[in-house]
């Protein structure tokens, strides 16, 4: 998590051509942290398979515009395999939640969906059959 806060900055903004040449021609959907924060913030990014596949997005940007003996490129790996474990950690804590929550809660056991029927009303499988048992 360390490493994630000490090397963030190079992914605070946008990269323009002025401070990387030529990236815009190489790098087709540019992606920063606050790009990300601006989309949570309006509703573009809703889930966390949309937050995960933007992070993702953006490390890959700096892993293929920069060479592998390069430092951005380093750090984009190493933070890309820190962030991909982050997440992965927090949908096993959510999937682990979702199971609490889809256990019974009722202490008697399983949940019982109730019929609202009218009183004096049956449904038309239960009057075929009452019928079809007085007339045998």
């Amino acid at each position: 998590m360390i490493l994630i806060v000490r090397n963030a900055n190079i992914f605070l903004q946008k990269v323009t051509n002025d401070v990387a040449p030529g990236y815009l021609n190489i790098v087709h959907r540019p992606m920063d942290l606050s790009l990300i924060k601006k989309n949570i913030d309006v509703g573009v990014i809703r889930t966390t398979d949309e937050f995960h596949r933007d992070m993702l997005l953006m490390f890959q940007n700096a892993i293929m515009y920069n060479s592998s003996d390069h430092d951005v490129h380093q750090m984009a790996v190493a933070m890309q395999r820190d962030v991909v474990k982050q997440i992965s950690a927090f949908l096993a804590t959510q999937s682990r939640n979702k199971e609490e929550v889809s256990e019974p809660s009722s202490l008697r056991g399983a949940r019982t969906v109730k019929s609202h029927k009218r009183p004096g009303k049956q449904s038309t499988s239960a009057k075929s059959s009452k019928q079809k048992d007085e007339t045998d």
